[in-house]
């Protein structure tokens, strides 16, 4: 190829070029190209406290007896003097249910299972909504002979509505995230692209009791006056949540 067709083609494929560039310049000026829409991801928690209005107990009783029949005995008579004294104080029998009921043989050694006697045990789950009388269901009991008492268990009744209020507080405080970052970044927040719920979590600011007091031959509590404290609930939600930025 000469030097003069070389140089008309050089031109020719310039020319080209710089057409190429003025066209897509001239379509990124106008409509047929829209530039992808950011995307800013925020996660926020929220947490909603309350009172407890529930508590939940168990009062149990064990008996052991060389005779099967008699350890039963013994254990059905002392829960029956405390299930009394529940209706007593105006505890609902709705509100209490038998959990448990064991009969287990004894043995003399783990090598020699020679059975020597009988375990009887009986419990009773007891939900109680009036709080003052909780003392008085666990001294009474006592009392009454039950040897097993505790595994308080302190709740509030509509615990998915106080979820639902933290998890909508969530949602707004990552809304406002989402507008104070989009703000000081010098963008347009844009719209909602996911929204997701991220955990749940319900945990109590007071222990519970477990085995509060447990044993066959320990003595009632004779004057005292249990203290039971029942705290706060806490709940807290989280969520994640994708908005477009412009």
């Amino acid at each position: 190829m000469n030097r003069q067709n070389k140089c008309v083609r050089i031109m020719a494929l310039t020319l080209v070029l710089l057409l190429a560039i003025g066209n897509v310049a001239a379509l990124a000026e106008g409509e047929g190209v829209s530039l992808q829409p950011g995307r800013l991801d925020v996660t926020a928690r929220a947490t909603r406290t309350v009172a407890p209005d529930t508590v939940d107990m168990t009062i149990g009783v064990t008996a052991q007896d060389a005779n099967q029949q008699n350890a039963l005995n013994d254990v059905n008579r002392i829960i029956a003097d405390v299930l009394a004294s529940l209706l007593e104080m105006d505890v609902p029998e709705s509100q209490i249910k038998t959990s448990r009921l064991d009969i287990a043989p004894r043995y003399s050694t783990f090598s020699d299972r020679r059975i020597i006697g009988y375990t009887a045990s009986i419990s009773l789950n007891v939900t109680l909504t009036d709080f003052e009388l909780i003392s008085a269901v666990i001294e009474t009991s006592v009392e009454l002979g039950a040897n097993n008492i505790g595994s308080l268990r302190f709740r509030y009744s509509d615990e998915g509505l106080v979820y639902r209020q933290a998890l909508a507080d969530a949602v707004a405080v990552a809304r406002l995230k989402a507008q104070a970052m989009a703000d000081a970044a010098g963008v347009e927040l844009g719209t909602l692209l996911s929204l997701r719920e991220n955990s749940y979590n319900a945990y109590s600011s007071a222990a519970s009791y477990s085995n509060m007091r447990s044993g066959m031959d320990f003595e009632p509590l004779a004057g005292s006056d249990t203290q039971v404290m029942a705290g706060e609930i806490q709940f807290s939600a989280s969520v994640d949540m994708t908005y477009e930025i412009k």
